[in-house]
């Protein structure tokens, strides 16, 4: 259906006024037609003496000038029952996209929250090889600092006593020697772990966007079925399901109406308070 397409007719909630459904950027537009005095017009004040004149006045000029959102001029009349199908379809349509945004945000969503938890573990692993290296690097300062006296109480010792304090020293130095190749391989794992977790990082932040824009995007398409008719039971149900439900009743699509009309109407204060 081209823009500027639309359907009019009688406010059922509203005796003597009128429900405007007009075509713009592919979306339904429901525009209440408002009457004061026997004059007609979208927004105060009223300046139209009836809807044809309203009617005429807008197949020839934009409805820009009242609402930046709506620069379309109403071109092409259709019927009710037309338009109720059309909805019908579009809805259909606008159903099976939000399946396909939901199920693919659902996809890329488990995925970020897998990497997440693989990133906190990773995370968890780097500080415990680091509370570890650390241990060892004051168990290294102890036994260097005992080769340190050993080899002082050498220079003064004489004898046998100096073979037992060379051995003593050989030991505490094979000691060290272990405890630097631990600390070794626990930085080598440090730095594995490390470069793991940038890697997660990137593949996170790939993701992220991605996620934002699908989360836009169904905001998008319920915001659109909203404005079809749809409650959000309704449009839940449907992504559940992938089926849309039975068409709404003419009263249930009133319920909307207010809505889509505040939405779409630059109105003052007062006279919005006088007609929702």
């Amino acid at each position: 259906t081209p823009d500027g397409t639309y359907v009019l007719r009688d406010a059922s909630r509203h005796p003597g006024e009128y429900t405007l459904t007009l075509r713009k950027n592919g979306v339904n537009k429901l525009i209440r037609i408002l009457c004061r005095d026997g004059c007609y017009g979208f927004s105060v004040p009223l300046t139209y003496r009836s809807v044809t004149d309203l009617i005429e006045y807008y197949q020839d000029h934009s409805l820009a000038h009242y609402n930046p959102r709506l620069d379309v001029r109403l071109q092409f009349a259709l019927s009710r029952l037309y338009a109720q199908q059309s909805n019908e379809s579009e809805a259909a349509s606008l159903v099976q996209k939000l399946v396909v945004v939901n199920n693919d945000f659902d996809e890329h969503n488990t995925r970020y929250h897998e990497l997440y938890k693989e990133h906190s573990a990773v995370c968890q692993s780097m500080q415990t090889f680091r509370i570890k290296m650390s241990g060892i690097s004051e168990v290294i300062d102890l036994f260097m600092e005992q080769v340190k006296l050993s080899e002082q109480a050498q220079l003064k010792a004489s004898g046998v006593e100096t073979g037992k304090l060379q051995q003593n020293c050989g030991l505490i130095k094979a000691r060290v020697d272990r405890a630097q190749q631990r600390r070794a391989d626990f930085n080598s794992s440090l730095l594995r772990s490390s470069e793991k977790s940038r890697q997660l990082e990137r593949e996170m932040n790939q993701i992220k966007p991605e996620i934002m824009r699908l989360q836009r995007e169904k905001t998008q398409l319920s915001m659109w079925l909203g404005q079809q008719g749809m409650s959000t039971k309704q449009i839940n149900d449907a992504v559940a399901t992938g089926r849309t439900p039975a068409p709404l009743s003419v009263n249930a699509e009133e319920e909307t109406e207010e809505k889509a009309f505040t939405e779409d109407l630059y109105l003052d204060t007062d006279e919005i308070k006088k007609i929702i």
